[in-house]
């Protein structure tokens, strides 16, 4: 999982830094504090099969994955109230899941990418996943 955040990160980590500054006021502390923690938590919602792989992959699953994810964990660790992290979110999450799927490619590389307990989480959703990829 840190190397999946790393490579995401030294994809995409200027422009949402930029986005998080810029746009919400976050400060440069903030940003670079929320971005590995956001995606970390991402990350840890797939794991536990709480968002469907296949909506993840295809950017569809942004709702879910706000709807998951610990708002009060990323908001501690990144000095942010709870509600500016969901704004900071909302915005970015879209985006996430696409630098996502641009690295991992599909669920074998996502799994792959997580490793651990993801690939077993990743593996019963294999029908779906199937479908989604042609497999």
């Amino acid at each position: 999982m840190k190397e999946l955040i790393q490579q995401v990160l030294a994809l995409k980590g200027g422009d949402w830094t930029s986005v998080l500054t810029g746009k919400l006021g976050f400060s440069a502390e903030q940003a670079s504090s929320f971005l590995p923690t956001s995606l970390k938590q991402i990350f840890r919602v797939v794991e536990k099969g709480k968002v469907d792989v296949g909506s993840m992959l295809t950017g569809s699953g942004a709702k879910d994955i706000l709807e998951n994810v610990n708002l009060d964990k990323i908001a501690e660790k990144s000095g942010l109230a709870p509600g500016k992290a969901r704004e900071g979110l909302e915005q970015l999450v879209p985006d996430m899941l696409s630098a996502v799927k641009d690295k991992a490619g599909d669920a074998d590389g996502l799994a792959a990418m997580l490793g651990g307990d993801a690939k077993n989480v990743l593996d019963q959703a294999g029908g779906i996943a199937g479908k989604l990829f042609g497999k």
